[in-house]
């Protein structure tokens, strides 16, 4: 199994691009689906857009490192308030938790936790994958951010919806857990209904009905699998690459998500203190 580096790409990483020869409104119908309500969005007081993010408790959400980082430091020197969005209400965030290990250099561990001041109700919060076998899984993405066609490319832009679509988990990455050696996050690719054979990067080159690929503000949202016909959340967006530039369309690209299931005791230690 081929495996891919987790790298540093993150102006690359907005809220989706879909297949040109699909409607969009069947990503924006899929993203409607009520098991992705928990999928929410970042803001700040100032009106920024801030990346995506997915309730894992009735307090707490779970999103990127880089995310995170950046909007602590706002924090801390009174320059904003952030907020998390789940159908137009507005939570605030009370405190941020980021993954020891994460660095920004490397963006390895790109995880971290936010606590809200409220508790969300009347929205269902998904389980966390616990398997270390994604690979091969339909993967299902949500995300808030830029979004648009893969063909022609200029259409891409900040319209700020809420895209879903699918990919097939095809690879893990080289890097690993310095405490369990397990691979840091799985990697996904953007293939092509019209030239698979030269767009496939890794997997099955076949795209999926819903085949899409997250670019920025998608950043944190969340990737969920299909389990005993249950979703769980398996990924949060990390970083996207353009490993085959290409001037006629936007296939071709990859994306990474770091993997709940090698970071759920970490994620349990913080959102169930003692447990």
């Amino acid at each position: 199994m081929k495996k891919y580096l987790l790298l540093l790409c993150l102006p690359l990483v907005m809220a989706g691009i879909f297949r040109d020869d699909v409607n969009e409104r069947e990503y924006l119908k899929l993203a409607k689906e009520p098991q992705f309500d928990c999928v929410g969005r970042i803001v700040s007081s100032t009106g920024k857009r801030g990346g995506s993010c997915t309730l894992i408790k009735e307090d707490y959400v779970l999103t990127a490192g880089h995310i995170a980082l950046f909007k602590d430091e706002k924090v801390r020197s009174g320059e904003t308030e952030i907020f998390i969005e789940f159908n137009e209400e507005k939570y605030a965030v009370a405190e941020i938790f980021i993954h020891p290990y994460f660095h920004i250099d490397s963006i390895r561990t790109d995880l971290a936790v936010l606590r809200l001041c409220h508790p969300v109700k009347g929205i269902a919060i998904p389980k966390l994958n616990q398997s270390l076998q994604e690979v091969g899984n339909i993967g299902y993405g949500v995300g808030f951010g830029a979004s648009g066609p893969a063909k022609p490319r200029g259409l891409v832009e900040f319209y700020d919806k809420k895209i879903a679509g699918m990919n097939m988990i095809d690879t893990l990455s080289e890097n690993r857990d310095p405490d369990t050696g397990a691979f840091l996050a799985f990697w996904t690719d953007f293939d092509s209904p019209h030239d698979p054979d030269s767009c496939n990067i890794m997997g099955d080159k076949e795209p999926l009905p819903l085949e899409y690929t997250p670019t920025g503000g998608d950043s944190g949202g969340g990737m969920f699998i299909i389990k005993n016909d249950e979703y769980l959340l398996a990924g949060v967006c990390s970083s996207s690459g353009y490993d085959k530039l290409r001037a006629e369309d936007r296939y071709g690209t990859s994306a990474g998500w770091m993997r709940v299931s090698v970071y759920y005791d970490w994620i349990q230690s913080i959102i169930n203190p003692g447990a």
